[in-house]
């Protein structure tokens, strides 16, 4: 009878299923479950993520040509009523830019980019470019409340 492992309290099989009994070392096999459980899921969501950037051989996104064309110069005349009024009613059609204030330039996008001499010093700068056919011919930018500027492009 010594031989059977039922009545042999020092038997493997009984001291794992004593402490397999234990409601500590139920709640640690829990915890344990739930670490492995999510240190898994960590990892397949972290794999998953990383073919996203395969393929990608640098971290910069890629400039659009806009961004990296140099800018035309765009020459406030002196006279500026003057030359308001040689511009006017000359079927010239006008699209909105967008106005860089840090380097002073009119992005007009696929019409190109201006920089302007001399940047208009208000904080609102709105800039449209003037378009006789596909070419520019000026750009006008409003700096305030009634208060426009032209730049003669190309001067």
């Amino acid at each position: 009878m010594r031989d059977s492992p039922h009545l042999n309290p020092r038997a493997p099989g009984d001291v794992l299923s004593a402490a397999i009994l234990c409601a500590y070392t139920k709640r640690a096999m829990a915890r344990f479950f739930i670490l492995v459980t999510v240190s898994s899921l960590l990892a397949v969501l972290t794999l998953a993520c990383s073919d996203d950037n395969k393929g990608q051989t640098n971290s910069q996104p890629s400039a659009s040509p806009f961004e990296t064309q140099a800018a035309e110069r765009a020459v406030a005349p002196a006279d500026q009523d003057a030359y308001r009024k040689s511009v006017t009613g000359r079927g010239i059609v006008q699209e909105t830019c967008v106005y860089e204030s840090d380097e002073g330039i009119a992005d007009c996008g696929e019409r190109g980019r201006f920089a302007l001499e001399p940047p208009p010093t208000s904080l609102d700068v709105s800039c449209t470019v003037g378009l006789s056919g596909s070419s520019p011919q000026y750009i006008v930018c409003s700096t305030g409340p009634g208060e426009f500027k032209f730049y003669a492009v190309g001067t």
